[in-house]
């Protein structure tokens, strides 16, 4: 009966309860899957923000790098890069490295929150830039090719639903009365794009319409 009763509970039990899973510990990458078997992916000990693919194909993640510096808007940022690593195989590619640029926004450093695309194809992240925001980018996985979609000082990807692939991304923002007088500086989450246009403000990043949206369009 018990036996039965096991069995019972393992088919009815809810799914994520047996979900994939990307972890850090130590500085290294580690996969679970669907049966709790856990492996070691990466032996670096300087890696972060993993970040595992709609697919359950790969695991995207930064690895810092402490001896190499870039200038952003305030200061000097450890450079880092982004990887991805096949679960299957464990080879891990290097996609980008942090580097320099004229153009403030171009700049790519202190990479944080890697975010796939829900069909896995791009890998959106938050890169170090001005002095009062971080930047949104966006890597295609076939060509690439890096690109500056907003600013932004944080960053989730919609998975399904009326709005899946677009963004939500916290913006620290400067508003103005009808008299051009500075209302001082606030963060505000904002529907955004697949490819960075700023779509609506949805209200203050603490406040409960924000609140709300996320918990309807990220659950």
């Amino acid at each position: 009966m018990k036996t039965w009763c096991f069995i019972i509970f393992l088919l009815l039990a809810p799914v994520h309860l047996w979900a994939q899973e990307a972890f850090i510990k130590e500085g290294n990458v580690y996969f679970k899957d669907s049966q709790t078997k856990i492996v070691q992916l990466t032996t670096s000990k300087r890696d972060s923000s993993s970040q595992l693919s709609p697919d359950g194909k790969s695991i995207a993640f930064v690895r810092d790098t402490p001896s190499v510096l870039v200038s952003a808007g305030a200061g000097d940022v450890n450079a880092t890069e982004l990887w991805l690593v096949n679960i299957d195989t464990k080879k891990a590619d290097l996609l980008i490295k942090g580097k320099d640029d004229p153009q403030i926004e171009r700049t790519l450093a202190g990479f944080e929150s890697p975010r796939f695309s829900p069909d896995s194809s791009s890998i959106y992240f938050i890169s170090a830039a001005w002095a009062t925001s971080s930047s949104i980018q966006k890597i295609s996985l076939y060509t690439k090719k890096v690109r500056f979609m907003i600013d932004g000082v944080s960053l989730e990807v919609i998975p399904k639903g009326k709005y899946s692939g677009f963004l939500l991304v916290d913006r620290a923002l400067i508003k103005f009365d009808k008299n051009g007088e500075s209302l001082g500086r606030d963060v505000y989450l904002w529907l955004v794009s697949p490819d960075g246009k700023p779509i609506k403000e949805i209200g203050q990043a603490e406040g409960k319409a924000a609140s709300d949206f996320r918990k309807i369009h990220l659950k």
